[in-house]
């Protein structure tokens, strides 16, 4: 039996080579079983879990188990095959009729990343090529410094995408292309236009409806836009988000980690609401909500996040992790969660702390 009151690359490495071998088995055309998006309860494609476990799959093959290797290329071959994408335009990810099929920008950013690290660590020049084209796909609104929503269908939404984190993760697999790449250069003008506006709670909380543009289309969404800053003005918005923000804290803090080793003179990362983001996540308040919140440890892995983030306090957010998951014969089961093929696959995060 592992110890696992703390983790380190040798013991991740034997969790997820038990994980693949017991629990989260591929299938034969390369996916992994397809969960629902926790909390928020949507029917999701098996893109996802096979984007999250190929970078799994990829760290196994490069830390000597070569027998991942063809596992990673038949999760390779199903993301570039016509299934993923049907109409050539952005990855097929969510079943909900009411919802866009695409999952946002973020369903899309979290394939991209999947393929740029399976091009670097397996060099796959396929997968670099694949990723750069979708990225590409997606409109880039010069006055907004913000990027529009790609449709399955190949269409783009008739404004940028709305949500902050969304595009904040889009930016941060913008950087992943590289210095000098179009990506990345418009995700360097994201970070100095937009990001330095972020809403925060007042202990530094991200505010999860902290929008990346502001935008009056019509009569309505005026209305809409200044019944919003009432509601903001009173408290109220903020105070029904709360839980949600908390949840997703960790998740915004992913991204923040890269832009902050690619851009470290930003003068965002210098300022006092940068520096209020960082300290609440040691704050006893912040965990103990965490770990009550309905988007914490049950759907976002906010420990293996915030060891990622605070890589010298990686082993204490490994903990509050850790003790979120039970190991029985070094099978992983999870003491509660929306989904378990989605928490199989959400290990990858893990990933982060000792191989991004």
């Amino acid at each position: 039996m592992i110890d696992i009151q703390t983790l380190n690359k040798e013991k991740l490495i034997t969790i997820l080579d038990n994980l693949f071998k017991n629990n989260f088995i591929q299938n034969e055309d390369g996916t992994f079983p397809s969960g629902r998006n926790g909390p928020h309860d949507d029917e999701e494609t098996s893109i996802r879990t096979t984007s999250h476990s190929l970078i799994s799959l990829c760290f196994l093959t490069i830390n000597g188990l070569e027998e991942y290797r063809c596992k990673a290329s038949r999760a390779i071959d199903f993301l570039l095959s016509n299934e993923a994408r049907p109409m050539s335009g952005a990855f097929f990810n969510r079943k909900n009729p009411e919802k866009d099929f695409s999952n946002g920008l973020v369903g899309q950013a979290w394939v991209i990343e999947s393929l740029l690290y399976a091009s670097k660590t397996l060099n796959r020049s396929d997968c670099y090529d694949l990723a750069l084209e979708v990225f590409n796909q997606h409109i880039w609104n010069e006055k907004y410094s913000a990027w529009h929503l790609l449709n399955v269908d190949g269409s783009s939404s008739s404004m940028p995408h709305g949500t902050f984190n969304q595009q904040l993760w889009f930016a941060y697999v913008g950087l992943l292309f590289g210095q000098g790449s179009k990506p990345a250069e418009l995700s360097l003008k994201f970070i100095d236009k937009i990001l330095p506006n972020v809403e925060i709670y007042s202990d530094g909380v991200i505010y999860h409806d902290s929008v990346s543009y502001n935008v009056k289309i019509n009569l309505k969404s005026t209305i809409k836009h200044y019944l919003k800053k009432i509601e903001r003005f009173l408290g109220r918005e903020k105070l029904n988000k709360r839980s949600h923000s908390v949840g997703y804290h960790a998740f915004n803090c992913v991204p923040l980690a890269l832009i902050r080793q690619k851009c470290p003179n930003s003068s965002f990362f210098k300022s006092n609401k940068y520096k209020r983001i960082v300290e609440v996540i040691t704050d006893e308040s912040f965990l103990k909500e965490v770990e009550l919140s309905k988007f914490g440890y049950s759907y976002n892995p906010s420990g293996f996040e915030c060891a990622y983030f605070l890589k010298d306090k990686k082993d204490f957010f490994n903990k509050k992790q850790l003790e979120s998951m039970v190991f029985n014969d070094l099978q992983i089961d999870f003491k509660k969660t929306y989904d378990k093929n989605i928490s199989f696959a959400r290990m990858y995060e893990a990933v982060r702390c000792f191989s991004f």
